[in-house]
């Protein structure tokens, strides 16, 4: 099944990232539009059974939500907020990333049940093709054994 024909807008018109990095050791820093699976390939042109090559990567998640960049708060607190403010704020971002994960399973989910009923209309059209082969096959043969017998005047 064509995936493309499920696909939103949005995630049409997401390009892959190629980065080249010169140095031996380096960063890349990309900016999601959505949430959702990532495909991170690596590729070096120098590495092979020979020359093996080891990669290391570290992801990290930053919530760059404009309501939660307000005065006083992000990853630089200055000590101006009470310790049951730095909860309230961790609370609020945990449940950020909650609903966030609840929607990506949302759609993941609606994906597989519209994948699922694709597979259940296809397994209602084939048996009915099976039944109708072998119908025919079955009346094929029987024609065939009736003629026989009336060719050697058995019946």
């Amino acid at each position: 099944m064509d995936t493309k024909l499920h696909e939103s807008p949005v995630k049409s018109r997401l390009k892959p990232k190629n980065v080249v990095l010169e140095e031996r050791s380096g960063t890349i820093e990309h900016a999601f539009e959505l949430d959702g699976q990532v495909a991170i390939c690596i590729r070096a042109s120098k590495a092979g059974s020979e020359t093996p090559m080891r990669f290391g990567l570290r992801v990290v998640k930053t919530d760059n939500d404009p309501s939660s960049l307000e005065k006083g708060s992000g990853t630089d607190l200055d000590g101006h907020l009470s310790h049951m403010e730095l909860e309230m704020k961790r609370i609020q971002i945990g449940m950020k990333r909650i609903l966030a994960e609840a929607d990506f399973a949302k759609d993941r989910d609606s994906a597989f049940h519209k994948q699922t009923q694709d597979m259940h209309a296809a397994t209602i059209f084939w048996p009915i093709v099976q039944m109708c082969v072998l119908l025919m096959t079955g009346f094929t043969q029987a024609s065939h054994i009736v003629r026989f017998f009336q060719s050697r005047r058995i019946i």
